[in-house]
């Protein structure tokens, strides 16, 4: 049982039962509840709890906003190589949020995660390389970045690396690459890929001139 097991003290129960409080799975939604229940398992410092307090520290969910205690959780948590926490980190240290701003140690973070195939981590990492936040600018790196991201089906890493085929930007200039990967974006809905290969249908580039096709696109 669940519940018993976490009033026993086992730190993964607390953890699973913060869980099931915060999104209202077989108990009744409770932020407060969630939040006491993480903090009981972030006190044996167990990583996924100490993650899962953060972001309510971050969100002020079942606790009230705090940035910097955030932070401090996301950093135990990313410390113990618990991945979705280096990811957090990275956010709020390029945000400056609960520390200050530093693109660098961002960076350094959102490396460490990709480094365990985090889709999300490489996209920031394509995002920081493209934009030269923290490290100088290196769009073939960039792209790699991109679609390591993409193949995983990360949609913002999917419009990000067409965009890069359409324009030839840290890879070789190629339509038919660009259009496969707006129309993977796209299937998932991200408005501006529909936009984008709506408009490649109402031109006529890397695809046949199809301006029926174009309106769908625009109106979806």
């Amino acid at each position: 049982d669940l519940i018993a097991a976490a009033g026993q003290g086992h730190a993964q129960a607390q953890c699973n039962l913060g869980w099931c409080y915060e999104f209202g799975k077989g108990v009744p939604q409770d932020a407060k509840a969630a939040a006491r229940w993480y903090g009981e398992a972030a006190l044996q410092h167990d990583p996924r709890a100490e993650c899962c307090l953060a972001i309510c520290y971050t969100n002020g969910t079942g606790v009230a906003a705090d940035p910097v205690r955030a932070v401090q959780l996301y950093t135990l948590s990313a410390q113990a190589g618990f991945v979705p926490a280096m990811r957090n980190l990275a956010q709020m240290v390029h945000l400056g949020r609960g520390t200050a701003k530093n693109d660098e140690a961002a960076l350094a973070w959102y490396q460490k995660a990709a480094a365990q195939d985090d889709a999300r981590a490489l996209f920031m990492c394509g995002q920081f390389y493209e934009k030269g936040f923290g490290v100088e600018s290196n769009a073939p790196l960039a792209a790699d970045f991109y679609l390591r991201a993409a193949r995983q089906g990360d949609t913002q890493a999917q419009f990000a690396l067409a965009v890069c085929c359409e324009q030839g930007t840290g890879t070789p200039q190629s339509w038919g690459d660009a259009i496969r990967w707006y129309s993977m974006a796209a299937a998932q809905e991200l408005p501006q890929a529909l936009l984008n290969l709506g408009l490649c249908y109402e031109r006529g580039a890397g695809v046949r001139r199809n301006p029926e096709e174009a309106l769908h696109l625009y109106r979806r």
